[in-house]
C-alpha cells in the first residue's frame, strides 16, 4: 500500500506546469457541475472556433507525424528493471512474477520489458485487470434492485480477450450475458452501444437532469470535466436552454432556485452550456436505465428541480420537441442518439489517451486529482504509438504495452525506489 501511494504522487508530477492539465471534476456524479471557470459573458458562436473560456488549456494539438511509432524502456540495471515489472504485474494480470520472468529480468535487464508485457497481454488475467479497471471507473459490479452491475465488466472481459478495438467497450452493437454469449443490452433502447446502453451504467448514475450521466460519460472515457476546452465541445446557444441555464451572472439569472445557490447559483451557463448537450443523448432512460419512448424531457411541476415526469428526468432544452429528442451534438457533431455520440467519442483524439490515463491510475492507485496531473503531451505520444500514427484503431494490450514502456513512466517508478524498499 505504502508503495502505491508513493507512486501515485510521484506520478500525479508528471504534468505539474505543462500547458494543458485538466483536473477530473467532481467525484459525485449526482451533483450539479463544480463551479471552476468564470462564465463566458457572451453566447459563444458553437461552429467558428470560439475563444475557450478563461483559464481552459486549448485541445491539445496532434502529435507531430514525426513522432517514432515505437519506443523501448530505456537502459536499466537488471535489479531496476525487475522493480518496474514487480510494480506492475498484480495489478495487470493478479499475480506475482514467476521465477522466470524474474530470471530473464535478471539477465536481460530492460530488454525483457517490452517483450514480457506483451506475453502478459495473452493471460487471462489481463482480461479480467481490465473487467476489473472498467468496474471501478464505472462503479459497476455485483447486482442490486434487479439490475446487473456486472454488465459492462462482461463486456469489457470480452473485447480484451477477443483482441477487439477497446473502443468496442461503448460502440458495440451488442452486450454479453452471464454465459458470455452476445446479446441485446438490458435498457430496451432499440439501438446498442455498449456498456453505455446497459442499465448498470445509466441507472448507477442516474440523477436530475441526467448530469451523473454525463459527468461520468465525460470522466471515464474523455478524462474531461465540465466546463471543459470549448474547441473539443462548442457551446450550446443560450437560447436553446431552459432559463436557468442560459445565465453567465447574477444579473442573468431569473430562477429561484439557482439564486439560492442550487448547483452553481448564477453562473449556471459555463458548465450548462457544454452539460446540455451531452445530458440529452440520456433523456429517454428512467432512474431505473430503462429506455421510454414516451419521454418528453418535461419538468414535472410537481417534482423536484431536474425531474421529469415517471421517473425521467429534465431536459436542458427549451423547445418542448427539442426536449422530448435524444439526439444531440458529441464534440460539435450532430448525432441521432448516445450511439452515434459513442462512435463520435470513441474517434476523437482524447479517447486513447484517457484510456493510457486510466491504466496509470488503476495500476498505481492514483486519485482523480493526481491522474489528472499526468502530462497529456504523454498521454497522447503512448496514443500515437499505440494507433500506429493513428492509422489503426488500438487494443487494450497495444494501450497497456505502449503505456509501460513510456521512459517517463518508468523514470518516475524507478524515483520512488529508495522510498519504498
Amino acid at each position: 500500500m505504502k508503495h502505491l501511494i508513493l507512486l501515485s504522487l510521484a506520478l500525479g508530477t508528471l504534468g505539474i506546469g505543462c500547458k494543458g492539465e485538466v483536473a477530473i471534476g467532481a467525484d459525485e456524479p449526482g451533483a450539479l457541475a463544480p463551479m471552476n471557470s468564470p462564465a463566458p459573458t457572451q453566447t459563444p458562436e458553437p461552429q467558428t472556433n470560439p475563444t475557450p473560456l478563461p483559464e481552459q488549456p486549448e485541445t491539445p494539438e496532434q502529435p507531430e507525424n514525426t513522432a517514432p511509432l515505437r519506443v523501448e524502456p530505456p537502459e536499466l540495471s537488471p535489479e531496476d528493471a525487475t522493480f518496474y515489472m514487480r510494480s506492475l504485474v498484480q495489478m495487470l494480470v493478479g499475480r506475482p512474477l514467476e521465477s522466470a520472468e524474474v530470471n530473464a529480468l535478471q539477465a536481460q535487464g530492460s530488454e525483457a520489458i517490452r517483450p514480457m508485457l506483451e506475453a502478459w497481454t495473452k493471460e487471462p488475467g489481463f482480461a479480467r485487470s481490465a473487467r476489473y479497471l472498467m468496474a471501478q471507473k464505472l462503479k459497476a459490479s455485483g447486482e442490486r434492485d434487479g439490475v446487473d452491475f456486472e454488465a459492462p465488466g462482461r463486456l469489457v472481459e470480452y473485447v480484451v480477450n477477443s483482441g477487439l478495438p477497446f473502443s468496442t467497450i461503448i460502440t458495440a452493437d451488442y452486450c454479453i450475458a452471464a454465459d458470455g454469449t452476445q446479446t441485446t443490452c438490458d435498457s430496451g433502447a432499440p439501438y446498442n452501444a455498449g456498456v453505455l446502453t446497459t442499465r448498470a451504467f445509466l441507472a448507477g448514475n442516474a440523477g436530475r437532469f441526467n448530469l451523473g450521466r454525463a459527468t461520468r460519460l465525460m470522466k471515464v472515457f474523455a478524462c474531461r470535466a465540465y466546463p471543459m476546452e470549448s474547441d473539443l465541445q462548442p457551446y450550446l446557444e443560450k437560447e436553446v436552454l431552459i432559463p436557468m441555464f442560459r445565465a453567465s451572472t447574477a444579473e442573468e439569472q431569473t430562477v429561484e432556485e439557482a439564486k439560492d445557490a442550487f448547483g452553481n447559483g448564477s453562473a449556471c451557463y459555463s458548465c450548462h452550456g457544454q452539460f446540455g448537450a451531452h445530458a440529452q443523448f440520456f433523456v429517454k432512460f428512467d432512474q431505473t436505465g430503462l429506455w421510454r419512448a414516451e419521454a418528453t424531457g418535461l419538468q414535472d411541476p410537481e417534482g423536484e428541480l431536474g425531474r421529469s415526469f415517471g421517473g425521467l428526468m429534465t431536459s436542458h432544452m427549451d423547445d418542448e420537441s427539442a426536449a422530448a429528442f435524444e439526439g444531440s451534438k458529441m464534440f460539435g457533431q450532430d448525432v441521432p442518439d448516445i450511439r452515434g455520440a459513442a462512435q463520435v467519442l470513441s474517434e476523437s483524439d482524447v479517447f486513447v489517451p484517457c484510456m493510457a490515463r486510466n491504466v496509470i491510475e488503476y495500476t498505481f492507485g492514483m486519485t482523480d486529482t493526481a491522474a489528472g496531473k499526468i502530462a497529456r503531451d504523454m498521454l497522447e505520444q503512448v496514443a500515437w504509438r499505440a494507433t500506429k500514427g493513428q492509422t489503426q484503431d488500438p487494443t487494450w494490450a497495444d494501450i497497456v504495452v505502449e503505456t509501460f514502456v513510456e521512459p517517463r513512466v518508468i523514470q518516475v517508478v524507478l524515483s520512488s525506489q529508495g522510498d519504498v524498499q
